[in-house]
């Protein structure tokens, strides 16, 4: 335990909001049992308050007298926390009705083990739950950049421990578990394949009911992939189509994947490129960053090239992040130039 880590437990133990680094982006983080402190997290993260935070715990025995499960969710649970806890995973479960508890509702509570040692530590002194939330205003983009967060908190009535660590850029994969069904509500580090896999010899059905919550950014932003000349009838460059598409084009960034588009850098208003050498695990650390840059600058729009369709595992989540980012998907830019 270090000096730094005493102090963030003090926070925590006096009723603070504290920004720590978790296992995938930078969290805000209070004791589960301080109302007035979730109430002021609430009014910090714009959040509506019918909408629950999820609560981190060292193990499951921590809930053991507020979670109510059958022989086979206890099972499904099992296989899930063994395998992946502590880690990125936050599992939905049915509970009691606790009208007590802000991380209550519906009878359902969403709980993660997380693997950052900062917060381990942190649950093992408190004795209790620690709420856990990504630490950005709700819809927004999180972070995974110690100075950004203290460029966005450091005025705000937060404690930022300054503890460097390293981050995945995704936040927690989130499954649900109600009447022996398992449903992936969001995508993360954690694939659908190491679901099913995990649980597999379990007789239950796993679904996809991902949560359409929105990544907002204050651009025009388009998922879309380029139509060369070779590959366009002449009938539809009539009216002048280029111009237009040049116009288009010199006011936006094109965000790229792999050095795929570089040689259209020349025509746009600025070009980022997500990896270069095409790593999917790099592309996904950086996405979160360059939204943020992207929304500080001067620019009217934004297009992301469809490179990650007809892939799997990580490919997967980083398309559900960017579409959710997106104004409009799948458009095709036609494009003729020297």
């Amino acid at each position: 335990m270090s000096d730094s880590d005493q102090v963030t437990l003090d926070k925590i133990t006096d009723g603070e909001i504290v920004i720590l680094p978790s296992d995938g982006v930078y969290t805000m983080n209070c004791n589960a049992l301080n109302k007035e402190t979730i109430e002021k997290l609430y009014l910090l993260k714009e959040k509506d308050m019918s909408n629950p935070f999820s609560v981190s715990v060292l193990n499951i025995n921590t809930l053991e007298n507020l979670i109510i499960l059958n022989d086979m969710e206890k099972k499904i649970v099992k296989r899930l926390t063994d395998k992946f806890w502590p880690g990125q995973l936050t599992i939905m479960m049915p509970c009691k009705d606790r009208i007590d508890l802000y991380y209550v509702k519906n009878k359902t509570v969403a709980v993660c083990s997380p693997n950052n040692p900062i917060q381990q530590f942190i649950l093992n002194e408190l004795g209790s739950p620690m709420i856990t939330t990504s630490a950005n205003i709700y819809g927004e983009a999180c972070y995974t950049s110690l100075p950004s967060i203290k460029q966005k908190y450091e005025k705000m009535p937060v404690h930022i421990d300054n503890t460097k660590s390293k981050l995945s850029g995704l936040e927690n994969t989130i499954v649900k578990i109600k009447n022996n069904r398992v449903g992936i509500m969001r995508l993360g580090t954690i694939t659908e394949k190491e679901i099913i896999k995990t649980l597999d010899g379990l007789e239950l059905e796993i679904g996809n009911y991902l949560m359409p919550i929105p990544i907002i950014l204050n651009k025009n932003a388009v998922l879309a992939q380029f139509i060369h000349g070779e590959n366009i009838d002449s009938s539809f460059m009539q009216n002048n189509m280029m111009e237009y598409v040049k116009q288009y084009l010199s006011r936006s960034v094109l965000v790229d994947f792999g050095k795929r588009n570089y040689e259209k850098k020349s025509i746009c208003a600025g070009y980022v490129d997500l990896s270069e050498d095409g790593d999917i695990k790099e592309a996904i650390f950086n996405f979160y960053n360059v939204i943020h840059q992207l929304n500080s600058i001067k620019c009217e729009n934004i297009i992301f090239v469809d490179l990650y369709r007809n892939k799997n595992g990580l490919y997967n989540v980083l398309i559900d992040k960017i579409e959710r980012g997106c104004v409009k998907n799948s458009i095709f830019i036609p494009l003729c130039y020297d």
